[in-house]
């Protein structure tokens, strides 16, 4: 009882030092529009730069939100990325509907052994970009009117390379709600947002895809993306090399100006993770596992030891006033998250939240091990030491679990 109650000891300690980190963040995380007014001496060309695979249901939004930016000098270049869907049909209607505007569509080329598809796709878009500072926006994205304006302000004003936040991430389906918010939470619970900028430490970094831009020389000097060209987490790649290169970052809140819906059902959810997952690891399973085993430690298993004292009570009352504690510390977090990154009803779904996110973990581990790979848009992700390559759409559906098809 000893060794239980020093567990339980340690884990109340992580509950609450998680609480004052996630605090601390809520501070220094700046939101983007705070750099919205801030007045720029000159207006360099940027190029917005938006690789498109199969994006007919987001292509239009993304394209008429840049479209419709305040900012004048600005170059718009999207790459149809072998689309087998309408993507490259919308793209040249909104070509011709917008014929004053410099929107620039060009073919992708026949993905090359050593690439993965989204990083060979913007490697073609910064060849074709001429402007001083390169903003990647993903197809499932769109702008409020000033937010390139604003991004190139935060640039600007505290004199970074390379720019990168977290984005308003919408979302419908219950499915969503529990998985696509974690990519706000677990950040703002572990990182410690003031060190991205401060500390030279590579591993310090972060990035989300969605939204990346630098300053042209800052890109040009980490290789651009041929430099992660086999990276299926490129975005933190990059950011990592932004550090080590000697170039500095920064990371804002950008919910208010930029939005994305990732994912749309159950399949999407679970495949669109089970990609990203285990490669965060870099596909090593030892500290999966053990990432695993910490973040239900502090996240889950208070659920079931309240459990175990509502029907089995017998805990000494230290035990019970931990528990109680730690349950309520876990939904406070998730209240303060839900209202700040607007998640509603994140704090009810948290314990099948986690239960869920543990289940996508391990389908990611089981999926690259096993050499199955995860099939995303018509391409086959396995381990970061394969190539991604198409597959046709009998092979596609053959290749998923039966409970994953149609």
């Amino acid at each position: 009882m000893a060794l239980f109650i020093f567990y339980q000891a340690l884990v109340t300690i992580g509950i609450l030092w998680v609480l004052w980190n996630f605090s601390r963040n809520l501070k220094d995380l700046i939101p983007l529009e705070n750099f919205r007014d801030f007045p720029i001496s000159r207006e360099p060309l940027i190029s917005v730069l938006v690789p498109a695979r199969n994006e007919e249901r987001n292509i239009r939004r993304c394209i008429e939100s840049l479209l419709s930016q305040d900012y004048q000098n600005l170059e718009i270049i999207v790459l149809d990325d072998q689309s087998t869907d309408r993507t490259g049909e919308i793209l040249k209607e909104l070509q011709g509907k917008y014929s004053g505007n410099r929107l620039k569509i060009i073919e992708g080329k026949h993905l090359p052994q050593g690439w993965l598809g989204k990083n060979f796709a913007c490697h073609q878009l910064s060849q074709e970009a001429e402007g001083d500072f390169l903003l990647f926006v993903d197809a499932d994205t769109w702008l409020s009117p000033d937010a390139v304006r604003a991004g190139l302000s935060a640039l600007e004003k505290t004199k970074s390379d390379f720019l990168s936040l977290f984005p308003g991430e919408v979302t419908g389906t219950i499915w969503e709600r529990m998985v696509v918010p974690f990519l706000h939470f677990a950040p703002m619970c572990f990182l410690p947002m003031s060190l991205i900028r401060k500390s030279p430490n590579p591993l310090i970094s972060i990035a989300i895809g969605q939204f990346m831009m630098f300053r042209r020389s800052a890109y040009r000097g980490i290789g651009g993306h041929a430099g992660v060209k086999s990276e299926v987490v490129e975005d933190i790649a990059l950011s990592r090399r932004i550090k080590e290169f000697g170039f500095s970052p920064l990371f804002l809140d950008g919910g208010s100006m930029v939005s994305c819906r990732m994912y749309r059902n159950f399949k999407e959810v679970w495949l669109g993770f089970s990609k990203i997952i285990f490669a965060v690891f870099k596909f090593r399973l030892i500290p999966l596992l053990v990432a695993m085993s910490l973040f239900d430690a502090l996240f889950l298993f208070p659920f079931f030891y309240l459990l175990r004292l509502f029907f089995h009570p017998g805990y000494p009352e230290v035990v019970n006033l931990m528990i109680l504690l730690q349950i309520s510390a876990i939904f406070l977090l998730r209240m303060i998250h839900s209202y700040r990154f607007k998640n509603p009803g994140g704090a009810v779904l948290h314990p099948f939240s986690v239960i869920n996110l543990n289940l996508i973990a391990l389908f990611s581990a089981y999926l690259h091990v096993s050499g199955k790979g995860v099939i995303w848009k018509g391409r086959k992700y396995r381990t970061v030491a394969e190539d991604d390559f198409p597959l046709d759409a009998e092979e596609e559906e053959e290749s998923l679990p039966s409970d994953l098809k149609g």
